[in-house]
């Protein structure tokens, strides 16, 4: 009984004793100094318009400060590293960190900061056209091959650092899949450059297109040369080099082209000029194609 009459008498007073122990206890708790180290982020004010940082700094701060338990939580958030560049010249800088740097909370004191300074190499921007690059992956289904790969545009606007834009050649562009593909494929992709320094100038994604055809077969041809009025050609033959597709069955003969030279408006009797020789196929010119004419002009005499 006396155990119970302890524990339960005057029962409201003892509870409100006990909460304001606790308050009390979170006060001092909340009120005592402790060390910590935080990560702070770098930031750069006035950055000169016409120059860019082109090396690998370091971009947080190891800084240990000294704060009220309390006030842990925010640290972090309230905290970066400023860096003043309104001076900033092209070239290698040294920049010291010191406490008058940090922007920090009230209630927190800084006991040391590491790395205690950033080297930064500025260069001026610069910028060029690279080429884009498509990248594919899978192969045309059997007895199909891929024969032209074309991006539009073929070439796309870089800037950046100098020296990184010099060494820049390309920009690939993100895989297109021809996996099993019998005809054409056409797709819009996204480009990038390996280089994180640069930035392409363009917001809208390229258009490639991949042809894949038949598998084909070549041979070469000799075939007579027909000159146009007034001309007297050096030779009287041309090689035509001839591709089709592989399951094109019949056999190619000189007499399915015709090879002419014209002469120009513009010449003059007793000269000497050279002219690309012109090709017409006579039958199914779709399946057949001329990749290449041997000799590619042809040297003429004009009677």
């Amino acid at each position: 009984m006396e155990i119970r009459k302890f524990l339960f008498d005057n029962l409201g007073l003892k509870l409100v004793s006990l909460f304001l122990a606790f308050l009390l206890w979170l006060n001092v708790s909340s009120e005592q100094v402790v060390d910590r180290t935080v990560s702070v982020p770098v930031e750069f004010l006035n950055m000169p318009g016409n120059l860019e940082i082109s090396n690998d700094y370091v971009k947080t701060l190891d800084v240990q400060v000294n704060t009220r338990r309390g006030s842990l939580s925010a640290t972090n958030v309230n905290m970066s590293a400023v860096v003043n560049l309104h001076d900033a010249r092209e070239g290698e800088r040294i920049i010291p960190i010191t406490e008058a740097d940090i922007r920090k909370p009230d209630g927190v004191s800084i006991q040391s900061i590491s790395p205690s300074r950033i080297t930064l190499t500025l260069e001026k921007t610069k910028s060029k056209l690279v080429s884009v690059e498509p990248q594919l992956t899978g192969k045309p289904a059997p007895g199909y091959q891929i024969t032209q790969v074309t991006a539009f545009p073929s070439e796309i606007m870089v800037t950046g650092p100098e020296s990184r834009v010099q060494r820049a050649t390309k920009a690939v562009t993100e895989a297109i899949d021809v996996s099993d593909a019998k005809g054409p494929v056409h797709r819009e992709v996204n480009v990038d450059v390996a280089d994180a320094k640069l930035r392409i100038d363009r917001a809208s994604p390229v258009r490639v297109e991949v042809l894949i055809e038949e598998q084909r077969a070549s041979e070469t041809l000799t075939v007579p040369l027909v000159a146009g009025q007034g001309l007297h050609p050096a030779v009287r033959s041309v090689e035509l080099q001839v591709s089709y597709p592989k399951t094109y069955r019949r056999t190619l003969k000189p007499s399915m082209f015709s090879v002419r030279l014209e002469k120009p408006e513009h010449a003059k009797r007793g000269q000497e000029i050279e002219l690309a020789p012109q090709v017409t196929m006579q039958e199914r010119p779709q399946l057949i194609r001329v990749d290449k004419v041997i000799p590619e002009r042809v040297k003429a005499k004009v009677l």
